[in-house]
């Protein structure tokens, strides 16, 4: 039985996107992990950006407040993509 697992990504520059095109291909690379990604929430502190993720990689919601992505509760793997700076 595979479970969805509720993904959030900050900082939706080029390492978001691949990391977020990564969680995609779980299901299609590592058929037999158990579990599917689910793109719960992005969030970049442009918030075209992160707009333009949502449209394009297929995430539910969009916000530029990193804070409201470990806030939810749908939400088990937070991948911080931010500059290192």
């Amino acid at each position: 039985m595979t479970q969805p697992i509720g993904i959030g990504v900050i900082g939706m520059g080029w390492m978001g996107a691949v990391h977020s095109r990564a969680y995609q291909q779980v299901p299609v690379r590592f058929d037999d992990a158990g579990v599917r990604p689910r793109l719960v929430i992005c969030a970049d502190e442009v918030e075209a950006r992160a707009r333009q993720a949502q449209a394009t990689l297929g995430f539910e919601r969009a916000t530029a407040d990193w804070r409201q992505v470990i806030e939810l509760h749908d939400v088990q793997v937070v991948n911080i993509a931010t500059p290192n700076n």
